[in-house]
């Protein structure tokens, strides 16, 4: 079983730019996704097609966020995403993509200045494709993701909140009680990390109501910690 792009994303939306990103699948484990990476890496070599590098700059991506990382990993992933975002410049999950991956930068930084420096490229690449594209479920999950992942400090968690809500509104219950406990859970973390519990039990507790096997045992959890 294959799942699409951005890892956690099932329904994409339709637009007028047909997106090259959105048609990529990547493996569910690790094993699977650095064996993809070595075989499409070699067909980068041989043949300089679009498809191949779209395909390695979206694997990569998730390579970086899911299993390695390794400075060299996210310096890869950022190689490969930004030659395709200049040749794809209106794929907008492509360009969240990238400012994600920017945003990996900081933890390889000791000075404040440089960490901020790729934090602010990578936030406003995803802001930007969020305004350029505010339904694109692929986008939002991005940017929400990426959002509860940085320090509280930076205020981010505000767009975590605003971005899984839309998802929620754009989605409902199509695919089923796990994407749906998946999102909600998130949204529980987004309010934590604001320090709103009446929120955070709210949408814990309804993960924990769909019975979705996975989530509903991380909201229990989770509740109990609280």
């Amino acid at each position: 079983m294959k799942i699409k792009i951005l890892i956690l994303l099932i329904l994409l939306i339709s637009t007028v730019v047909i997106n090259l990103s959105a048609q990529i699948q990547i493996p569910d484990s690790a094993e699977e996704r650095a064996t993809l990476a070595i075989e499409l890496e070699q067909k980068w070599q041989q043949n300089q097609d679009n498809q191949t590098l779209v395909r390695l700059a979206i694997l990569y991506s998730a390579i970086a966020g899911l299993d390695s990382e390794e400075k060299e990993t996210v310096q890869r992933a950022e190689k490969y995403l930004s030659k395709a975002c200049k040749i794809f410049p209106k794929d907008y999950e492509l360009m969240a993509s990238h400012g994600s991956v920017l945003t990996m930068f900081a933890k390889f930084e000791t000075k404040t200045g440089k960490q901020l420096k790729y934090v602010k490229l990578g936030t406003r690449k995803m802001d930007r494709a969020a305004k350029k594209d505010p339904h694109n479920i692929g986008v939002l999950i991005q940017r929400a993701n990426n959002s509860l992942q940085l320090p509280a400090f930076l205020n981010r968690a505000h767009y975590a909140q605003k971005d899984f809500k839309t998802v929620l509104e754009i989605v409902g219950g199509k695919n089923g009680p796990g994407f749906k406990a998946m999102v909600l859970y998130h949204l529980g973390e987004a309010y934590k990390i604001t320090e709103n519990e009446e929120e955070t039990k709210k949408y814990w507790q309804q993960v924990v109501q769909l019975n979705a096997p996975r989530w509903s045992a991380k909201a229990k959890k989770a509740l109990e910690d609280l």
